[in-house]
């Protein structure tokens, strides 16, 4: 299981948030392995991208996290591909709205805690393999997902290596940033 890397204190340390790639969550051992690591912690939003799921899969996985405040979009083709998530585990958070792309590869929320309303992005970008032509428009099309008259919160998998040298493992010498 990967690490969780925990975000900064929002709301006076009343909200941490963390971010992960899962890899899939259809092997259901993992899948509750995860969810049972996720609600034993004390972090209160989780972003997950590469879920892997389906419609039918999300309507499950609701009620395994056994929570109201759990979004999970899958790219609607039924193909199991793509997949982001955000799980709530605070009982004083709570989902007011949101929004997702065709793709499931964007998720959006307008959240509450208390009486503060906050913006979530959360986002899976393509990998290196798709066009340098089909990351950039991705990432144009961010903007309508991200605005917000709220304060923002814009996590995700960006699926970029900024120093290939230094960030990949084994290291890289080209200049491709994807």
């Amino acid at each position: 299981m990967s690490t969780c890397k925990q975000s900064p204190k929002f709301f006076n340390g009343e909200f941490t948030g963390c971010n992960r790639n899962c890899r899939g969550l259809c092997k259901e051992t993992h899948r509750l392995a995860l969810f049972d690591h996720l609600r034993s912690s004390n972090i209160h939003v989780y972003c997950l991208q590469e879920t892997h799921s389906t419609a039918n899969d999300e309507t499950n996985w609701t009620s395994e996290w056994d929570s109201t405040d759990a979004l999970f979009h899958s790219n609607g083709k039924g193909d199991g591909t793509n997949g982001v998530a955000i799980l709530l585990n605070h009982p004083n958070l709570a989902i007011i709205s949101w929004h997702s792309d065709n793709e499931g590869r964007i998720l959006t929320a307008d959240s509450s805690l208390r009486s503060e309303i906050f913006h979530l992005t959360n986002i899976h970008a393509p990998q290196s393999g798709y066009t340098v032509q089909f990351r950039l428009q991705f990432f144009d099309s961010l903007y309508c997902y991200i605005y917000s008259p709220h304060p923002t919160i814009f996590t995700g998998d960006f699926n970029m290596v900024e120093n290939p040298s230094l960030d990949r493992d084994p290291p890289s010498t080209t200049n491709d940033p994807t």
